[in-house]
């Protein structure tokens, strides 16, 4: 006789990428940091997540993203330079490295102003105002329902004529769970960098849906940017 053995393994979590790959892990919403999207598959559910061996919080649980997953973490008191690594009940994820590093941590809401401090008690108002007055390093978080349907310049709805460095790059990112907007059908560009001297390169654009009559996105002579989990229409 035959004897057939059936063995049934089970698909620990993967991490595929993240939005942010550096961050700080102070300021912010609580004082906890940055908000750090993970996208990957089988991450289970009530995960932990660590980085650099310390606990983080999950802000968001793990949902559906197009075919596979994504789930959102704020880094906190814990947080070291290290692997970000997800744990389940399927096993431990491989770890994809996540730079702690300094800088400051933003605000857009629709109740805000862009006469205030631009925190998460006193946001500013208009993605424009986060643009222009970010510095390497920094991060702007965009809260639900914040929409930039108005000319910024160079016939885009942002136009981005700065520049971050490659450890301390320039971040504007959807809040978590949060449904932003940039452009409209009647303007050329939802995003551009104009083709003005300087450099422009090292952006980090996150969680935004970019609408546009033309092009979405239009970047010129840059370096170093990361576009991560956007729908672009045109």
């Amino acid at each position: 006789f035959c004897v057939i053995s059936v063995l049934t393994a089970q698909s620990g979590p993967a991490i595929f990428f993240t939005d942010l790959d550096s961050g700080p892990k102070t300021g912010g919403e609580n004082n906890n940091g940055a908000y750090v999207t993970v996208y990957g598959n089988n991450f289970g559910s009530n995960p932990t997540v660590t980085v650099g061996g310390g606990a983080v919080s999950i802000k968001l649980q793990p949902s559906t993203y197009l075919w596979y997953q994504k789930m959102t973490i704020q880094l906190g008191p814990n947080a070291q330079t290290g692997n970000i690594i997800v744990t389940s009940s399927n096993g431990s994820s491989k770890g994809l490295p996540f730079t702690v590093r300094t800088g400051n941590i933003y605000f857009v809401a629709t109740t805000g102003s862009d006469a205030a401090a631009g925190t998460f008690a006193a946001p500013w108002q208009t993605v424009p105002k986060a643009k222009n007055t970010m510095v390497a390093g920094d991060t702007a978080y965009i809260m639900n329902g914040v929409t930039q349907t108005a000319v910024d310049n160079y016939n885009a709805g942002v136009a981005i004529a700065s520049a971050g460095t490659t450890s301390t790059p320039i971040a504007l990112v959807a809040y978590p769970g949060a449904t932003v907007t940039v452009g409209t059908t009647s303007i050329g560009y939802a995003l551009r960098t104009p083709a003005t001297s300087g450099s422009k390169s090292y952006w980090l654009i996150s969680g935004i849906h970019f609408l546009s009559g033309n092009a979405a996105i239009d970047l010129l002579d840059v370096d170093g940017w990361r576009v991560v989990g956007n729908d672009f229409s045109c």
